[in-house]
């Protein structure tokens, strides 16, 4: 029989040899291999499940520091809430007394009592009437 002759650059197709067959397989080996290849399996979908449940454990954890966060920020623009409502209700009352109101118009908007004369000095901190 001769050898196959290919040209340059052709592919020849080797006939396959047949398979030969292995010794037949035990009982207990072939136990052996379908419980090896069940722990497996079973390994595998107990790893994704545990994947899974530490994806989730962390995203609650994240969006519990994310709430907690926007709570701490919330709580500290309150007290600066209430702090300024408090300011302006002192104010309020102040502004309330005759003889506050009196002496914050003659300094600020330099009114003067009947015979009183102003006199505004270079140093002085009160706002500048004439200016807008």
């Amino acid at each position: 029989m001769q050898k196959p002759q290919a040209a340059p650059g052709k592919i020849i197709q080797l006939k396959k040899q047949p398979r030969q067959q292995s010794a037949p397989i035990t009982p207990a080996a072939y136990m052996r291999k379908v419980h090896r290849r069940r722990f497996w399996a079973l390994t595998a979908i107990l790893a994704l499940v545990l994947c899974f449940f530490g994806l989730k454990l962390h995203q609650a954890h994240a969006s519990q520091a994310q709430v907690q966060n926007h709570l701490s920020t919330s709580r500290s623009e309150l007290t600066a809430v209430q702090n300024k409502n408090t300011n302006l209700k002192n104010q309020v009352k102040q502004l309330n007394d005759p003889d506050y109101l009196a002496k914050y118009i003659r300094e600020k908007y330099y009114f003067s009592k009947p015979g009183e004369i102003i006199f505004s000095l270079p140093g002085d901190k009160g706002s500048d009437v004439t200016k807008k």
